[in-house]
């Protein structure tokens, strides 16, 4: 009887006793800063503070993008092709993460008219084109300092994401955890005659961690559990009555 009785008390004590837990999360990002690929930055993050809790899982992930200036010479007496096939790859690695993500596109295709000159005259008049006409001494001196000109911009989009469940230690302290950041950008450009200038490719974007943790919260009693309790009391009360009668009887 005195066994059931504490079995009565003692497991509606316990559920009150156990411990329930919350879940938070706390969110920073950084800014990618804007710089040339190839070349790889820091980025900085603040530790998680062990005191709130217990970490369960950290979550990253990262958005940049690119924009590539390319500009083409045609210095030839005729109409030049390039082609243009833009790619890149942006990762974000560190303390186990490896994020990565390449993108590309085209290929594309810039056509320049023929340089200036005779057969092509600046300004499209007949006098003007008969007049350096006549005189092949003029060609070359004349028609390499007016070349075609063009330009074309190129962008990508790079994106990714993912989590860790465990190895959680340097991203735990009151310091900075650092991470990098690394661009790699390729321009392949086929054609011939004339030439081809490229640009900065910049990059820049954003990243995101996120700390996930469990954290110890005040225990509110379900219904139910307040049922047991004070069951559990009133046969404690119960039994003690009993107990009083069965003495005074004897």
């Amino acid at each position: 009887m005195n066994r059931f009785l504490f079995a009565a008390v003692a497991l509606p004590l316990a559920a009150l006793a156990a411990p329930a837990m919350a879940f938070s999360t706390i969110t920073q990002s950084v800014d990618i800063p804007a710089a040339n690929a190839p070349l790889t930055s820091v980025l900085g993050f603040a530790q998680f503070d062990g005191s709130l809790g217990t970490l369960t899982s950290i979550d990253l992930s990262f958005t940049a993008s690119s924009l590539t200036r390319i500009d083409f010479r045609n210095n030839t007496p005729r109409a030049r092709e390039w082609t243009i096939s833009p790619s890149g790859t942006a990762t974000l690695s560190g303390h186990g993460f490896n994020l990565s993500d390449s993108d590309s596109s085209g290929p594309f295709t810039v056509l320049l008219e023929p340089r200036f000159g005779p057969s092509n005259p600046r300004t499209g008049s007949a006098s003007y084109a008969l007049g350096y006409g006549a005189s092949g001494s003029l060609v070359s001196g004349f028609e390499p300092s007016n070349p075609r000109t063009g330009s074309a911009s190129y962008a990508l989009g790079y994106g990714a994401s993912g989590s860790l469940v465990s190895g959680f230690e340097p991203f735990v302290g009151n310091g900075t955890v650092n991470l990098a950041f690394s661009r790699l950008a390729n321009f392949a450009v086929g054609g011939s005659g004339g030439g081809h200038t490229l640009g900065d490719s910049p990059f820049a974007g954003r990243a995101t961690l996120s700390y996930n943790f469990a954290v110890p919260s005040a225990v509110v009693p379900e219904p139910a559990t307040w049922a047991m309790l004070i069951a559990g009391f009133g046969l404690v009360g119960a039994a003690a009555r009993q107990r009083r009668r069965t003495v005074v009887a004897a």
